[in-house]
């Protein structure tokens, strides 16, 4: 149980990661509209507390909470850090889904984004980080953020690659 709800965080991290990169860029450019940014949030940079609050088990209500760092596309720049909070809101025959809420803190602001994952809980949520060659594409709504990324709007795509998440940040014009 623990396992599988410390891989959902893992995906939740890496999905939050990165969001940070995106605010980072975003100061950096000026967040001009229509603004990409591309990041990596490597699989071995992250902190997460797991919480079994549902029934014993995998269940719905358990929770993760998880801190992940986040670099530029190269991995040598550090651009921040996120906070994530991650509920496992339904498990449907053999099919969960984990919504998650996160924070990504800058230096000059946050960004706060939001989104689902769904899996097998047969395979469990550390398939969501399984190399394939196919991996899927999961994508997560920018929905504000404060001080330089004051009504920020976008979107994030995250991809698991062989050592860390691929990030794309996209904000709306």
């Amino acid at each position: 149980m623990r396992r599988r709800i410390a891989a959902m965080g893992t995906v939740a991290a890496v999905i939050l990661a990165g969001l940070i990169g995106l605010g980072t860029a975003t100061a950096a450019t000026g967040r001009s509209h229509g603004n990409v940014l591309l990041a990596t949030e490597p699989y071995d940079q992250s902190t997460e507390t797991d919480v079994d609050l549902g029934d014993p088990g995998f269940s719905v209500a358990d929770q993760s909470t998880f801190r992940f760092e986040i670099y530029d596309a190269t991995e040598t720049t550090h651009l921040g850090f996120e906070t994530s909070q991650c509920v496992v809101t339904s498990i449907v025959g053999t099919i969960y889904t984990f919504q998650c809420q996160t924070t990504v803190v800058f230096a000059d602001g946050q960004i706060i984004a939001i989104g689902m994952l769904s899996g097998s809980t047969v395979e469990g949520p550390r398939a969501l980080m399984a190399r394939h060659d196919f991996p899927p594409i999961y994508r997560f709504a920018i929905t504000g953020g404060t001080q330089a990324y004051q009504g920020v709007q976008g979107q994030l795509e995250w991809q698991s690659g062989p050592d860390a998440v691929l990030l794309k940040f996209e904000f709306m014009d």
